[in-house]
């Protein structure tokens, strides 16, 4: 099966290019990938795997004709074109992280799939008993959604919180101390040495990968109801184990 692969080209590595890696790690072996970048789209694919799309325009997606493309959802996508959305609304079969997502999508969908993204809970889950204290928060800190004053407060009454991540609003100050950013292979390794994750966005979350990630590493969490990752954790964290493979059935059903 021949895939277009539609996706920007982001000047750093956040959730949704580690979601999009980790679906192509997970791709059958019959997948033969074809890049599609802006500008570039290859015409007359199987099908069109469309991520995120904010550099695209309409005339790209033109060029797939009436082929199948398939939308996997990574955000609420405030940026795109509005042609653009309302070409994919129309003709793409849509995928969405958690229900929080779908429900806060602009547009409203006559049907969708809930698939989260694919992540190995396996991997963060440690083989021993860890010792464990203090609080933790780990976020890309590129906007006032992430809840930076949230924490501060929270950590004004519950004690200091470990603060990891980049981005130019990176919280500090006060009970929070940043320890810097985090390589990714370093995420699992940090999170077992602290008993509580701490993440308090005031922005929607489509999913929140650090949040499903702590929680498979065994801390307690304090986050809020606008994190989507916690349907998933508390009605079917079974499918954060089976979501590659859920994409895919999805692709090629």
């Amino acid at each position: 099966m021949k895939v277009g692969w539609i996706t920007d080209r982001p000047n750093y590595v956040g959730g949704a290019e580690i979601t999009q890696r980790a679906f192509r790690q997970c791709a059958p072996e019959r997948i033969e990938f074809t890049a599609c970048p802006p500008g570039g789209v290859v015409p007359e694919l199987d099908v069109y795997l469309a991520h995120n799309v904010v550099e695209y325009e309409l005339a790209d997606l033109e060029r797939i004709g009436g082929r199948p493309v398939v939308w996997y959802h990574h955000d609420l996508s405030p940026w795109i074109a509005p042609e653009v959305r309302g070409w994919l609304d129309e003709r793409a079969r849509h995928i969405f992280c958690s229900p929080l997502q779908a429900d806060n999508y602009v547009s409203k969908l006559a049907g969708h799939d809930l698939i989260p993204p694919a992540m190995d809970p396996s991997g963060f889950r440690p083989d021993v008993p860890q010792v464990r204290s203090g609080n933790v928060s780990i976020a890309q800190w590129r906007g006032h959604g992430k809840g930076g004053q949230q924490l501060a407060a929270w950590s004004a009454r519950h004690g200091d919180v470990d603060v990891y991540g980049t981005g130019e609003l990176v919280p500090g100050g006060g009970n929070l101390h940043h320890r810097g950013p985090l390589e990714e292979h370093q995420v699992a390794e940090t999170l077992w040495r602290y008993e509580r994750f701490v993440f308090l966005p005031t922005a929607i979350e489509p999913f929140g990968r650090c949040v499903a990630e702590a929680w498979a590493a065994g801390c307690n969490l304090t986050v809020n109801g606008n994190v989507g990752a916690l349907h998933w954790i508390r009605e079917d964290p079974g499918k954060l184990d089976t979501a590659g493979r859920d994409y895919w059935e999805a692709v090629t059903a």
